[in-house]
């Protein structure tokens, strides 16, 4: 996969996972912010 385009498939996968394992109670937005938390939380913090 191109490294250009690789970060974001996986941030709008992410959003996608999120979304489906809520049942439909998270809309694309809440998807984002839950995915962008996630992220810092995870791989910001450790570096």
């Amino acid at each position: 996969m191109d490294e250009n385009i690789k970060g974001g498939i996986l941030h709008q996968l992410s959003i996608l996972i999120a979304q489906l394992a809520a049942d439909g109670k998270l809309s694309w937005s809440d998807g984002v912010y839950l995915s962008q938390w996630y992220y810092e939380q995870k791989f910001k913090t450790n570096n």
